[in-house]
Order: structure tokens, then C-alpha cells, then sequence
């Protein structure tokens, strides 16, 4: 995936850390940019940054990372189905089920969040409830990066619930 590297210094011993961010919509970078917008926020970027590299998901290197609210963005496709990490439902209806309907739009909304167009699945399979909901609640994993379950959001429906 095309990305831009932010180059974040480490502190006391520590090394630096790069940290790789998809380039925000619509920016064309001639390689003489002064700024690239990043796809995880409307204000902020990288000033004076390098040329976009394609870098692999998985990163194999030491010290580098990929920004987690850009990673989300870029794996979030129309079609996929999540489920509720909520123990708020009933025990017979199970967790709440959305589909994606619409890949996150290129803005911020008012609040500066992304935003996908989600529907939500009743058990025979209907799309109901049609809306808009804020792309960070939408996660790859049950866990966190630290190893301890999720307990708000949704979870991509392949990694549920969580291998023991």
C-alpha cells in the first residue's frame, strides 16, 4: 500500500520510530511536496516528508509501525460484516451484525472523524438501519495491541470471538 513516513523521535534511549500513514484522498505528490495530508486526519500531515513508498501491511522491520486509524481506513471494504464486541444484547438474538455499504469517505465529518455507511443485519439476513458510523469503531482484531479483549466496537466477523 502507497504510504508517507513520520519520523517520531524516541526518547532518552529509546530509538526513533517510524510510523507509516496512507496519504490523504486526492493528493498528488510530484516528489517536490513541502506536505502530504494523511487519510487519518483533515488537519494534520507530514511537512517536508519523503517520497510515497509502497509498504507492505506486515512490517518486518525494527522501530516501524503503521498508523493504526490509517490501517483501519485502508482495510475497511463495502461488503465486509462485522460484529458487536458488546454484551449488551440479548442472549437469544446474539451480538448485533453490520455490513459495510460504503468504503470511508474521503472527509471528516463535523467532528472530525471518518465515517462509513454501515447497514445492520437482522438474523435472516435483511439490512435495516441504515447509517453513517464513525470508522474508528470498526477493528481488525478482538484484542487490543496490548493482548486484553475488546470490549466496544465491532470486530472483522473472521477474527471472532478471539482463539484462546
Amino acid at each position: 500500500m502507497l504510504a508517507v513516513s513520520e519520523r517520531v523521535p524516541g526518547y532518552g534511549r529509546t530509538p526513533d520510530q517510524t510510523i507509516w500513514h496512507k496519504p490523504g484522498p486526492g493528493h498528488r505528490c510530484t516528489g517536490e511536496c513541502d506536505f502530504h495530508p494523511i487519510a487519518c486526519s483533515d488537519e494534520e500531515g507530514i511537512a517536508f516528508p519523503g517520497p510515497k513508498q509502497d509498504v507492505p501491511i506486515r512490517l518486518d522491520r525494527e522501530n516501524e509501525a503503521w498508523c493504526t486509524n490509517c490501517l483501519n481506513l485502508a482495510m475497511i471494504q463495502p461488503g465486509q460484516t462485522y460484529r458487536s464486541l458488546s454484551n449488551r444484547h440479548h442472549p437469544t438474538d446474539g451480538p448485533t451484525r453490520i455490513r459495510i455499504a460504503r468504503a470511508p469517505i474521503g472527509a471528516s465529518d463535523i467532528d472530525g472523524m471518518r465515517k462509513v455507511y454501515v447497514v445492520t443485519l437482522t438474523r435472516d439476513g435483511r439490512e435495516i438501519r441504515p447509517r453513517w458510523m464513525r470508522a474508528d469503531k470498526l477493528h481488525a482484531t478482538a484484542t487490543t495491541r496490548d493482548g486484553a479483549p475488546r470490549r466496544t466496537g465491532y470486530v472483522l466477523e473472521d477474527t471472532w470471538p478471539p482463539k484462546r
